[in-house]
């Protein structure tokens, strides 16, 4: 998670995986987004990237 403006962003969260096959899984991104949405509240984030591998329809509804 990060907060900034324009080209200037400053990381508030992040969390290493102990994960050995290089993804995480659909129960890791939701533990981390719930995260973020306790860290700042839903209607306070305005938008979400990820890589290629934090794709799927399970997690993000």
């Amino acid at each position: 998670m990060t907060v900034g403006r324009g080209d200037f962003q400053v990381p508030l969260y992040w969390e290493l995986l102990d994960n050995r096959s290089g993804n995480s899984s659909a129960t890791a991104r939701i533990a981390v987004l719930n995260a973020c949405v306790q860290a700042l509240g839903k209607d306070r984030i305005g938008l979400v990237v990820g890589d290629r591998e934090f794709a799927g329809h399970v997690w993000l509804k």
